[in-house]
Order: C-alpha cells, then structure tokens, then sequence
C-alpha cells in the first residue's frame, strides 16, 4: 500500500484552512499511510515564527496531526541525504522526505512549499529526479481534488477567507468580484499547477 510522506508546510497550510483530514479523504489517503518528519511536532510547539504566522489554532490543530502520524524511519542511504542537503532550497527535513521516499517506490511526498519542488528539479541530481518522477503532490492539487469531490463548496471557501495568510496562491484563487464559483477557483487552481509542472519537469503526480 501506498505511504504519503508530508512536510510541514502542507500540515501547516492545510491546518490552518481547517481543511487537512478533508484533503487526505479526497485524495484517498488513509491515516495509517500518513508519515511526518520526527520533529514535526516539536516544531510546531515551538517555533515562534511559525506561531506569529499561522496562530495557535491552526499551529495545535498541526500538532495533533503529527501526534496520531507515524514518524519518517531513518534513512538508509546517509549518501543522498547528504547530496540533497547539499542543495539550496532544500532543508534538512525535505532532504530526509526525498531520501526515505526514494526507498520505496509506492511513496508519495505531499508538499507546501514550491521553492522545495523547483529546487529539487533544477538539483542537477538526475538519478534521484528519475527515481522520484510523477511521486509529488503540490498543495494546489489536493485542493482541485478536495473541491471536485465536496458538495458544499461554500464550506471550502469559507475556511479558506477566513485562514491566516498562509499561501498566496489558493488565497487569490478565492477572491474576486463577482465570487468566484468552484469553476472558476478550479480553473485558477489549474493553472498553478500546470505553471509547476512547468518549472519542475515530470516531479508531480499526473492525476
């Protein structure tokens, strides 16, 4: 069975919009499946910046996340993650997310972060891109799914106005005069992907 591994932003994000165990249903994600960096929790708690940024609500509903959530195994190759930290734009917890991945090949990274994805994409690390290719889900994409398969997309609009600042992208989506319908913030949607897709070559998951 497939295992999705999450960094934190798109917990974080996902979190603040109230809209993260929606997401993971739309998709198909079972719980079981979910992993999350071992310090996730901890960082959550207590990075202040983080805190300033997405407020408390949305910062505990993040920590119960990674409570219930599996942890990330150590890596077995200390030599990818060393070439992926290598990189600029990639961090410690995304290098152990590609590395862990790249030990199986059921393995989906589920990601908040675009400088992460064109970062890795322009690495120049063409086995480890070719081992990864079509395994990564943007945060935009498990919006256009959630949206497809939700009846009350006021529901989604709602949770998203009313999230802090959290990413740009989903936020303009939503906004307009006159409202946008779910149409309308699909097609935006799309276009950020297809944007993405772009700039990260065959990274993303086709779906």
């Amino acid at each position: 069975m497939a295992v999705y591994f999450l960094d934190n932003d798109v917990i974080l994000k996902l979190s603040a919009y109230n809209l993260f165990w929606d997401c993971m249903k739309a998709w198909g994600i079972p719980d079981a499946q979910i992993r999350v960096l071992p310090t996730a929790e901890a960082v959550f708690s207590r990075n202040q910046a983080i805190q300033e940024q997405y407020g408390d609500l949305a910062c505990q509903k993040a920590r119960q996340i990674a409570q219930k959530s599996q942890k990330l195994s150590s890596p077995d190759s200390i030599l990818n993650y060393t070439r992926l930290s290598a990189v600029e734009g990639i961090d410690a917890g995304e290098a152990l997310l590609v590395t862990v991945a790249l030990a199986d090949p059921e393995a989906s990274i589920l990601t908040g972060d675009k400088r992460f994805l064109k970062a890795f994409a322009n690495s120049g690390l063409a086995d480890l891109l070719k081992s990864l290719t079509g395994h990564f889900v943007c945060i935009e994409q498990l919006m256009l799914v959630l949206i497809a398969q939700e009846a009350d997309f006021a529901k989604i609009q709602r949770r998203v106005r009313q999230a802090p600042e959290c990413e740009r992208s989903i936020a303009e989506a939503f906004q307009g005069r006159p409202e946008p319908d779910a149409t309308t913030v699909s097609q935006r949607l799309l276009a950020i992907v297809e944007d993405l897709r772009a700039a990260t070559g065959n990274l993303l998951d086709r779906r």
